[in-house]
């Protein structure tokens, strides 16, 4: 969806921004111009790990045609490989605008990473943020801009606004899960990714959707992982959506009125207890019209005598109206 603000400068834009899309192998002007940027012994030093094997490396990319409807990077016998395209951001519209990156992909249950380079007057530089995927199927990875990291510590911090390529890089030594097993060596020096698109999410102040979800402290211990599964499922399917969201995660519901007890907000995991039904509702409602609550997940639970002594108080707010603002304001985003 597209949230407008009578146009011009007060427009703000809520929906994904596609940066690469290759859905229709007919339409190619979100395709990108790829390269390959390093193949195994071309990158032959310690940091990609030992490159004597004599089998030559073979990288290449694919773009999309009537037998593969998606993107294509691959490569054998090779410890580092990486692709790189320019991005090309729509008229008035920068990465600065954007809280990160979702990508569609099938990587094999590979691990790989999204590189992003930035040009100024200094030079090139590189920031990358790994990501895994599944075995089987495509799968959705939300990338926050928060995770990516400098290749370099001398290099300045990531602007958003500079930068110019995306890349798509493989490490042997991410994937290899018992190097005194020849097997797995070799298997983990081959890798094939598709891609069906590549999207920008752009900031936005308020939460599209609010998730109720649980704690789990409500289920016994042996029942705890067969209950919260498919409810961990859905919070991270959320996440992958490309929607600004806010997840609940309620202690166990009771059904007395609300405003008897304090609360308590927390990450981790560590809340238990029981929470009225109407305080969960209230929570809810203040969620959807708070800036602090976008792209978090947290707890909360009636204040105990149990867990009193455990939280420190971070705000004492006589006007009640503001108080989930003031609550989830230092929660770690992107959660």
């Amino acid at each position: 969806k597209t949230r407008e603000g009578g146009g011009g400068e007060g427009a703000e834009r809520t929906n994904k921004v596609a940066l690469f899309k290759y859905q229709n192998y007919k339409k190619t002007d979100k395709f990108g111009e790829w390269r390959v940027e390093g193949q195994g012994e071309t990158f032959a030093s310690e940091s990609f790990g030992y490159l004597g094997q004599a089998a030559k490396p073979k990288v290449t990319v694919q773009m999309p045609n009537e037998e593969n409807k998606s993107f294509l990077f691959e490569g054998v016998n090779t410890d580092y490989a990486e692709t790189t395209s320019k991005v090309t951001m729509p008229a008035g519209f920068s990465l600065r605008d954007c809280e990160g990156l979702v990508i569609n992909c099938h990587g094999m249950g590979k691990k790989f990473a999204v590189v992003l380079y930035t040009e100024d007057q200094k030079g090139r530089h590189g920031y990358i943020s790994e990501f895994s995927t599944l075995e089987t199927g495509f799968c959705t990875r939300r990338i926050p801009f928060t995770a990516f990291t400098r290749l370099s510590p001398e290099q300045p911090p990531l602007d958003l606004s500079k930068v110019v390529d995306f890349g798509l890089r493989y490490r042997s030594a991410w994937n290899k899960q018992d190097e005194t097993e020849g097997i797995e060596v070799s298997q983990s020096r081959a890798f094939r990714i598709k891609v069906d698109w590549v999207k920008a999410l752009p900031s936005g102040p308020e939460s599209d959707v609010i998730l109720v979800s649980c704690s789990g402290y409500q289920y016994d211990e042996d029942e705890r992982e067969r209950y919260l599964k498919p409810k961990r499922a859905g919070e991270a399917h959320l996440r992958n959506s490309g929607l600004g969201y806010t997840i609940v995660r309620a202690s166990s519901l009771v059904g007395v009125p609300g405003g008897q007890k304090a609360l308590v907000f927390d990450q981790g995991s560590r809340l238990s207890g029981s929470i009225s039904s109407a305080d969960v509702a209230d929570v809810c409602i203040r969620c959807l019209h708070s800036q602090e609550a976008r792209n978090k997940t947290f707890e909360v639970s009636n204040e105990s005598d149990q867990n009193v002594a455990e939280f420190e108080l971070v705000a004492h707010i006589p006007d009640k109206t503001d108080y989930v603002q003031a609550a989830v304001q230092g929660l770690e985003k992107n959660t």
